[in-house]
C-alpha cells in the first residue's frame, strides 16, 4: 500500500495522529479522554482535521488501566465468616486509588481471597485470648494463583468478652493484608497482568454515505472474539461504543510473559496495521 492509498488526520488540541485505511481492516486510534465513548454527560467529541503532509507513521496515546479488585472472604465457623467480612471490608477501604479499582460489582482482573481461622488460646472466666491465622490468595476469575500468603498472629491480650478479643485481631490482621495486597497488585501489574484499553476506529462509509451500523456491529463483533482468541488474554470486555463516529473500545487484560514484544505488536499484527495502547 503507497501513500495515497491512505490519509492522515489529526486530533485537535492533541499532538496525536490518527491513521485511515480506506477500505481496510479496523484500526487504533488515539484514546482521547475528551472523546465521548458513551460515557458520562458533558465529555465532548473532538473534529478530526487533515494535515497538510501524509506520512506512513502513526503515533497513538499510551493508556494502560488499573487492575480490577474484588474482594472476598471465607470462613468455616460463623465467627470465622463473620471476622473475614470485617477484615475484607477493612482491606477494601485501605486499598488506594493507584494501587487498584476495588470493583465490587463482580467484574475483575484479580481476586483477593481472605480465609481467616480463629483459635481461642486462653479463657479465664469472662476474660478471653485469641490467635487468628489468615490465609490470603490473589488469582484470576478463572483460578490462575498469581500469589498467596498466610499470615499468624498470635494470642492477643487478655480482653473481656470473647468479641473484644476477636476485635484486638481485626486491624491487626487488615493492616497486614492490606500492606501485602498493594505490594502484589504493583508487582502484578508490573510483570504478570497488564491491562490495556484499546480504542478502535472502524472503516467509514463512502464519502457521503452514512455509517452502516449492520456492519459496524459485525466489525466490532469481529475485534472483540480476535481479542479474546489471542493467547494468554485473560479478559476482554467491550466497555463502550460511540456508534456515530464509529468508535469502539476494548478493556484487556493479559499475561505479560505471552506478549514479551509487547501486547501492541501482536494486536498490530492481527489487524494488519501499527497500534499502541
Amino acid at each position: 500500500m503507497n501513500g495515497k492509498q491512505f490519509r492522515m488526520c489529526r486530533m485537535a488540541g492533541c499532538g496525536a495522529l490518527l491513521l485511515l485505511f480506506c477500505g481496510c481492516v479496523p484500526v487504533i486510534v488515539v484514546n482521547d479522554p475528551e472523546i465521548n465513548l458513551g460515557g458520562k454527560s458533558g465529555s465532548t467529541e473532538k473534529k478530526l482535521t487533515p494535515i497538510a503532509k501524509e506520512t506512513k507513521t502513526a503515533l497513538f496515546k499510551n493508556e494502560k488501566d488499573l487492575l480490577r479488585l474484588s474482594v472476598v472472604s471465607g470462613g468455616l465457623s460463623e465467627s470465622d465468616k463473620a471476622f473475614g467480612k470485617r477484615v475484607a471490608a477493612q482491606t477494601s477501604g485501605n486499598i488506594g486509588r493507584d494501587d487498584a479499582v476495588v470493583n465490587e460489582s463482580g467484574k475483575c482482573d484479580l481476586i483477593l481471597s481472605i480465609s481467616p481461622k480463629l483459635v481461642l488460646t486462653d479463657r479465664d472466666g469472662d476474660y478471653y485470648r485469641m490467635s487468628c491465622k489468615v490465609v490470603c490468595s490473589l488469582k484470576s476469575p478463572s483460578g490462575r494463583v498469581f500469589s498467596g500468603k498466610t499470615f499468624l498472629f498470635p494470642k492477643t491480650k487478655r480482653a473481656l468478652g470473647k468479641d473484644a478479643a476477636v476485635s484486638l485481631l481485626e486491624e491487626q490482621a487488615a493492616a497486614a493484608v492490606s500492606e501485602w495486597c498493594k505490594a502484589e497488585l504493583k508487582r502484578i501489574a508490573e510483570k504478570e497482568c497488564g491491562v490495556a484499553k484499546l480504542t478502535i476506529q472502524l472503516p467509514g462509509p463512502r464519502k457521503g454515505k452514512k455509517r452502516d451500523q449492520v456492519k459496524d456491529s459485525e466489525s466490532v463483533r469481529m475485534i472483540g472474539e480476535k481479542l479474546k482468541a489471542m493467547k494468554d488474554v485473560l479478559g476482554c470486555e467491550l466497555e463502550a461504543r460511540d456508534t456515530a463516529a464509529g468508535l469502539c473500545q476494548y478493556r484487556i487484560s493479559y499475561l505479560i510473559s505471552a506478549y514479551p514484544g509487547g501486547i501492541d505488536n501482536e494486536f498490530s499484527t492481527l489487524l494488519k496495521t501499527k497500534v499502541t495502547y
